[in-house]
C-alpha cells in the first residue's frame, strides 16, 4: 500500500538535513560579516594613519618653505652687507697671496 503521508523516519531525516543546512548557511553568513567587520575596521585605521601622515607633510612642506625664505634672505647682499659692518669687518684693499715659494715665520 502506497502512502501518501511521509514517514515519521523520512520527515525526521529532511529536518534534520534541512536543520543543518540552515545551521551551515547561518555559519557562512556569520563569518562573511565578521570578516566584513574586520575589513572595514582596518581600511578606517589605514585612512586615519594615512590622513595624519599627509597632515604631519603639509606641517613639514610649510616649515620646510619658511626655512627655504629665512635661507634665501640670509644669503641676500643687503643682509651680508648689514652683518658685515655689525661684526665690524672692513674691506681689505691690497690683498698679496702666498705662493709656495715664500717662506713663512711664526712671529712669537
Amino acid at each position: 500500500m502506497i502512502s501518501l503521508i511521509p514517514s515519521v523516519k523520512t520527515a525526521t531525516i529532511a529536518f534534520t538535513s534541512t536543520r543543518a543546512f540552515a545551521i551551515c548557511v547561518l555559519v557562512c553568513v556569520g563569518f562573511v560579516g565578521a570578516m566584513y567587520i574586520w575589513q572595514v575596521n582596518v581600511s578606517a585605521t589605514q585612512g586615519y594613519t594615512m590622513r595624519d601622515l599627509q597632515q604631519e607633510i603639509a606641517v613639514l612642506e610649510h616649515e620646510n618653505g619658511q626655512l627655504q625664505q629665512q635661507v634665501s634672505s640670509l644669503r641676500s647682499v643687503d643682509s651680508v652687507t648689514t652683518r658685515v659692518q655689525m661684526l665690524g669687518l672692513v674691506k681689505v684693499n691690497n690683498v698679496r697671496y702666498l705662493s709656495p715659494d715664500d717662506s713663512m715665520a711664526v712671529n712669537r
